[in-house]
């Protein structure tokens, strides 16, 4: 019977979406920051990015205190230049 009332069907439909979304944000507000570190943890830290051409990019990389250029590219990385962090870290 309740297959003949369509505002059942509809709320019942509504229900299970709201549900599935309910779902869905607890799953990315809770679940996923287990998953993903944050962007400067660790020794080694990004602190800028220059695309030059879609397969060529330059880098400039904290870890231990000094800074890196590092410019990477289909044939590899290689590091261009080397100097003292920020303070001295």
């Amino acid at each position: 019977m309740t297959g003949d009332n369509p505002i059942f069907d509809f709320l019942k439909v509504m229900t299970v979406l709201a549900g599935v979304l309910a779902l869905a944000w607890a799953g990315l507000r809770w679940g996923l920051p287990r998953f993903v570190a944050p962007a400067s943890s660790g020794p080694i830290q990004i602190v800028a990015r220059q695309s030059l051409e879609p397969r060529k990019t330059l880098y400039i990389v904290r870890t231990g205190g000094r800074d890196l250029l590092l410019a990477a590219s289909e044939s590899g990385v290689s590091v261009l230049r080397e100097w003292e962090g920020p303070h001295g870290q």
